[in-house]
């Protein structure tokens, strides 16, 4: 933290993860790494934010035609946010640039109204991205027909709350494309 108003994090996270059947041999090796690099800066009502994204995706799979296999996403994402009296309004977007899939922008716009003592309206509207992961379009359980799944979503919201307490009501529709995971 920089100060009271500008701070920086940097991070790197790597995990591994290993499915193995016997008695019938299968193994699968995965490995994700992901660099992140945030920033965010307050002046007076407004809110800036900022961050770059590295995610590097490894699946090593002997036991079918596959062998290894290796996809990379870098993203930049950017976001603006007001504070002033009873309002507050929220954009953000974001571009992923996926070495298999290409690249993708996406967004948000939120806003929100206190409009009574411990009231508070809110509506938002958004798009998403995801691509699938290796192990689930090249695993033997995986299919390699797989395409990123897409989304646009919109919100509309009312909350209350006063000290311990609270109710909210939210009314919502997304409308997903090529899900890519479902379990009932």
């Amino acid at each position: 933290q920089w100060n009271d108003n500008c701070k920086t994090r940097q991070s790197v996270t790597d995990s591994r993860d290993r499915y193995e059947t016997q008695p019938s041999f299968y193994l699968t090796n995965t490995q994700l790494r992901n660099y992140l690099f945030f920033n965010e800066l307050r002046q007076g009502v407004h809110q800036f934010t900022a961050a770059l994204e590295r995610r590097e995706d490894e699946l090593t799979n002997e036991s079918v035609s596959s062998g290894t296999r290796n996809r990379s996403q870098n993203a930049l994402a950017l976001g603006w946010g007001l504070r002033l009296g009873a309002h507050t309004l929220q954009l953000n977007a974001r571009h992923d640039d996926d070495s298999e899939f290409g690249g993708k922008s996406t967004g948000s716009a939120a806003y929100g109204f206190a409009f009574a003592p411990n009231w508070r309206a809110t509506a938002s509207a958004g798009t998403a991205f995801k691509a699938p992961t290796l192990f689930q379009r090249f695993s033997l359980y995986g299919d390699d027909t797989l395409r990123p799944e897409t989304s646009r979503n919109v919100e509309l919201g009312l909350k209350w709350a006063e000290g311990s307490n609270n109710f909210s009501a939210t009314l919502y529709r997304n409308n997903v494309s090529n899900l890519i995971d479902w379990q009932s």
